[in-house]
């Protein structure tokens, strides 16, 4: 490895549009060069079923790409839409206590149960 890499994650998808050029010059000043995203974005790269938005990831991957920052693109799984958590209420995690682990933008699933829909679209990116 020829460098040390210093980096942030990066949540495009909560910022105001014009944000993401102020926060690159602000990475860049700073010596960030590598930022990680999308790793729990699920809900918004698939607001319903089947229909997906790759709209953050894309336009943070072209602005880090020019600014030479590199990106590490997480697989969103761990953090389902809520669609996904009512239409198959089994891949959420159950606690020793027996209720289901459904927070409120942040659905924790079971590792165990199959599912790959999403990470093979975002792979296929």
């Amino acid at each position: 490895m020829s460098h040390l890499f210093y980096g942030v994650a990066y949540y495009d998808e909560y910022m105001p549009e014009d944000r993401l050029a102020k926060d690159i010059a602000l990475m860049r000043e700073t010596g960030i060069n590598v930022v990680r995203i999308a790793e729990s974005t699920w809900s918004t790269l698939e607001p319903e079923e089947g229909q997906y938005n790759f709209y953050h990831i894309d336009r943070v991957l072209e602005a880090m790409h020019e600014a030479g920052i590199a990106v590490i693109v997480g697989t969103p799984t761990y953090a389902v839409p809520a669609w996904l958590a009512a239409k198959h209420p089994d891949i959420l995690v159950t606690p020793s206590r027996g209720s289901k682990n459904m927070v409120r933008g942040r659905s924790w699933i079971s590792s165990t149960r199959p599912f790959a829909a999403m990470p093979k679209k975002l792979s296929a990116r």
